[in-house]
């Protein structure tokens, strides 16, 4: 299968991230991508993982380029309240573990600093927490509100992420980055609607239905309301949740994450900011989490507003008791008036296609799968599995084969159910049970349903966590979330109850100090550093703040 011409069904956010990056890294490559004047799209997904600037870099793309049209901000942690008990906080910072300034056992002296010094060395941001102590520059960084250049171990190119309008990303790179190829027919953008198509029997190499490649779209014109033929060579999906191409022409089948993740449902809302005094404080450099009755609430602050919404579970609320319970969130945390504020409801469908790629059809973004918004993977999955498929046209010039269609399926599989099981661990690993929601996510769901079919997984790390025999991988630096999620649920994961450990607790007193000389240092510099605000409009907005408040 040689690979010219691609055409993209669906714009969106998934839509122009995949043209852009096709027509930027793939020269020989023509684009067509096919929208309908009716699409809204989700616009729920706001916020970013780390992973997104090998997107930016990959596209040679700086932050003062795009950030402010996309009212973007930056994103230093996740900061989860309420998950592993009501009251208690604990970050998720972005970026390497820091193993200099004493270290014995690495990821496991923590935990053993936490044995013998419980009252200092805590779950939660009261005390040493693993974050802190792991990743000290970024999560003093989140707990101060504060920004910085390079400090330490601290490399902002690759331990911030970003908080963005993604409609308007997706604005932002067709306009420059797509829409300026046109001038050399590379790129054509067709306003209408996909009515019907063509396959091509014998590059499907089958006469059955099913096994016929794609060769042409029917495609009804949204300004004239004419028909018109679209010839492709590949196929890219990038529909939603509808999923037009893989699941309407080639249906292929949908496995859903529900016996693992219980939030089905989501209301968001787009909050304005009251005043400046209130905007440069609730500009914070991290995404807040806040478990609630029934799910979590998210709150996401741009430039211009701040994005909030709870996810929530239909199996043990009704709508109109997780709607109040969100607009009295909104009243509470940001004094917005509700008559001012537009609620929304949209349906989670989590889960994933057993092929993301099919003959000359891929699916990228919610066409392929979704996990929920907790740790932002939505759009994660999406620039990632544009990235793979990059890689892959890359390799011979956009000569594709059957093992290399299947080393793309594996990938994203392994992939969108790695993170399926992550999130599950913030729910799983939670002491909370004051109510149903709770106690099921806690005491009654089996989580490991599938593990126990005979076939026991070789990348098995989020299970073997249960055993401390077998804690060498979870340790390791490769299950950099997981081991952040973990303590801060107050799992206690090292390894000194062994008889072979290699230092005894003596030894830990020269760490300690090292490490508290570390903080303070770390300390010191932060304090000095400018708020997240004064760093945005000095380094990204250049000087002028635009924004008009109530």
């Amino acid at each position: 299968m040689q690979v010219n011409n691609v055409v993209i069904v669906g714009g969106g956010t998934s839509g122009w991230m995949t043209c852009a990056a096709l027509l930027k890294l793939c020269p020989w490559v023509n684009v067509v991508l096919v929208e309908s004047a009716k699409s809204k799209p989700v616009g729920v997904g706001e916020s970013t993982l780390g992973h997104f600037n090998k997107y930016l870099r990959a596209l040679d793309l700086e932050d003062s380029d795009w950030m402010p049209y996309c009212n973007a901000t930056y994103k230093n942690s996740i900061q989860f309240t309420d998950f592993a008990d009501i009251g208690k906080t604990f970050q998720y910072p972005f970026g390497e573990y820091n193993f200099n300034h004493g270290n014995i056992n690495g990821i496991e002296d923590w935990f053993d600093l936490k044995k013998k010094y419980p009252e200092e060395f805590t779950n939660d941001d009261e005390g040493i927490s693993f974050a802190k102590y792991w990743n000290t520059v970024n999560t003093e960084l989140a707990l101060k509100n504060k920004e910085s250049d390079a400090f330490g171990d601290f490399n902002p190119g690759s331990d911030r992420a970003y908080h963005l309008d993604a409609e308007k990303f997706g604005e932002w790179l067709r306009i420059n980055i797509c829409e300026p190829w046109a001038e050399v027919d590379r790129f054509t953008h067709v306003i209408g609607d996909v009515r019907g198509m063509v396959k091509d029997v014998k590059r499907g190499g089958s006469p059955a239905a099913s096994n016929r490649e794609i060769k042409q779209l029917a495609v009804r014109l949204s300004e004239d309301k004419k028909t018109v033929g679209v010839q492709g060579d590949l196929f890219i999906d990038c529909t939603g949740f509808k999923a037009a191409l893989i699941e309407g022409i080639h249906n292929i089948n949908f496995k859903p994450f529900k016996d693992i993740l219980a939030n089905d449902k989501a209301f968001f809302a787009r909050v304005p900011y009251n005043n400046q005094e209130e905007r440069e404080k609730l500009m914070h450099n991290v995404t807040d989490c806040t478990a609630a009755e029934n799910g979590w609430m998210w709150n996401i602050p741009l430039w211009n507003r701040i994005g909030v919404g709870y996810c929530w579970s239909s199996r043990f609320a009704l709508e109109t008791e997780t709607r109040s319970e969100f607009e009295r969130y909104i009243e509470q945390e940001f004094g917005a008036d509700l008559d001012e504020v537009e609620i929304k409801l949209i349906d989670i469908k989590h889960g994933y296609r057993e092929k993301a790629w099919e003959l000359n059809c891929v699916a990228i973004g919610l066409s392929y799968g979704f996990v929920e918004p907790l740790e932002s993977t939505g759009l994660l999955t999406t620039h990632e599995n544009v990235l793979r498929l990059v890689d892959i046209l890359n390799r011979r010039r956009g000569y594709i084969t059957n093992i290399e269609r299947q080393w793309f399926n594996y990938n994203v599989q392994r992939e969108v159910v790695g993170f399926s099981k992550f999130v599950a661990m913030h729910y799983a690993l939670s002491t909370r049970t004051d109510n149903p929601y709770w106690r099921w996510c806690t005491q009654r769901n089996d989580y490991m349903f599938d593990e126990f079919d005979g076939n026991i997984k070789v990348n098995d790390n989020f299970e073997r966590m249960g055993s401390i025999l077998d804690l060498v991988e979870p340790l390791s630096s490769n299950m950099n979330g997981m081991n952040y999620v973990a303590a801060g649920m107050g799992l206690n994961l090292g390894n000194r109850i062994q008889l072979n450990s290699q230092a005894p607790f003596e030894v830990l007193d020269q760490v300690k100090e090292d490490r508290k000389q570390w903080f303070k240092e770390v300390e010191e510099y932060v304090e000095g550093c400018p708020s997240h605000y004064q760093y945005l409009l000095d380094n990204v907005y250049g000087g002028k703040d635009d924004v008009q408040l109530p």
